[in-house]
């Protein structure tokens, strides 16, 4: 059973990320303004905030019991599994991007690659601290800003683990701290003026991410914590979800007031009800593609800028050819590089341990 529901976790990672790809080459489909699907793939930029807290969720599940009694030594553990998980793929990536400025340099007419590919940025980004506030716009790898706000949210999770534990205590105050957390967040936004919650990235990024990570804490928490409860409450938190969704596409309001507890309870849902119940979500294709589902995240936008090099008329057929470029580089990556490159970090790590142990 448990297995059952890390695959529907796993397949829903896929979800998102696909509605991502779609999100970022929309304009191609064609579809008429106020319909159904284009606002949906309009909406594409909030998978990510489902990533964070499905990320907080199972971070707190895979890793409870080496922050159990935290030290040193489990922390530097921590950080490196995490680092192997996602830093290899990641440079792989964006070093692929140095191809686009020297392309555009060559055979563009304008010939400059413009602020996209600002060397800082690209420093930045090899340090993975490119969304912590240092720059005003979004560059090279674009959707790559998240990674960065990824880890510093894996940095702090020692703290947010201790805050979680000592405050929720009980189920009611897991609820009352989740709904703490997305006054906050709704807080934050409204004071710095944004519209929605995909406003303001390199601003408000970071604060985006580590709140909702932070809600997936609450969420694994009170999963491990009251599991049999939560079973027998899944239809509810099921409810509030689309509740919350209801609520955010009649009021008009902006979004960040809804969408971090929706995925709140919906991941609640997810996870406590049961597998059968949605057998779509439990299929061998739909898990695949969420585990490859970092890749495709990863290197869509480079599938998108080179589809658009090579065909700058925007077509159904170009988006197909798009959907088929990010499929096969998802699945050559992760097979060549994304589970490699962590497997090569993870000797290294352990290589030094033995040492230090010797």
């Amino acid at each position: 059973m448990m297995q059952a529901r890390l695959s529907v976790l796993t397949a829903l990672r896929g979800v998102a990320a696909w509605w991502v790809v779609f999100y970022h080459f929309r304009e191609a489909l064609g579809l008429p303004a106020g319909a159904l699907l284009p606002r949906l793939l309009e909406l594409g930029y909030v998978a990510v905030d489902f990533f964070f807290v499905l990320s907080g969720f199972v971070i707190f599940i895979s890793y409870q019991q080496m922050f159990a009694a935290p030290t040193r030594g489990a922390y530097g553990r921590f950080l490196g599994r995490r680092i192997a998980r996602i830093y290899p793929l990641h440079l792989v990536v964006l070093c692929a991007f140095l191809v686009n400025p020297i392309v555009i340099h060559l055979f563009s007419s304008a010939q400059a690659a413009g602020a996209r590919y600002d060397p800082l940025y690209f420093l930045g980004s090899l340090a993975l601290v490119q969304n912590w506030g240092g720059f005003a716009e979004l560059a090279w790898n674009v959707p790559a800003w998240s990674i960065s706000t990824e880890m510093a949210a894996y940095l702090l999770f020692p703290w947010i683990f201790i805050a979680v534990r000592r405050a929720c205590r009980g189920i009611a105050m897991h609820f009352v701290c989740a709904l703490a957390l997305g006054a906050a967040l709704a807080a934050v936004f409204t004071f710095a003026g944004c519209v929605s919650i995909g406003d303001k990235i390199p601003r408000m990024g970071l604060i985006r991410c580590v709140l909702e990570f932070a809600l997936g804490v609450i969420a694994g928490q009170l999963y491990r914590d009251h599991r049999a409860a939560m079973d027998r409450a899944w239809p509810w938190h099921a409810l509030a979800a689309l509740l919350l969704v209801l609520a955010m596409c009649l009021f008009d309001q902006p979004n960040y007031l809804f969408l971090p507890l929706a995925f709140f309870f919906a991941l609640l849902a997810f996870a406590s009800g049961p597998a059968q119940a949605i057998p779509v979500l439990s299929s061998p294709a739909l898990v695949y593609l969420g585990e490859i589902s970092y890749s495709t995240y990863l290197v869509h936008y480079l599938a998108k800028d080179w589809v658009k090099f090579l065909s700058p008329q925007v077509t159904p057929l170009t988006f197909g050819i798009y959907v088929l470029a990010v499929l096969a580089a998802s699945v050559l990556l992760y097979k060549l590089i994304e589970l490699p490159g962590k497997a090569w970090v993870l000797g290294l790590l352990r290589l030094q341990e033995r040492r230090a142990a010797a």
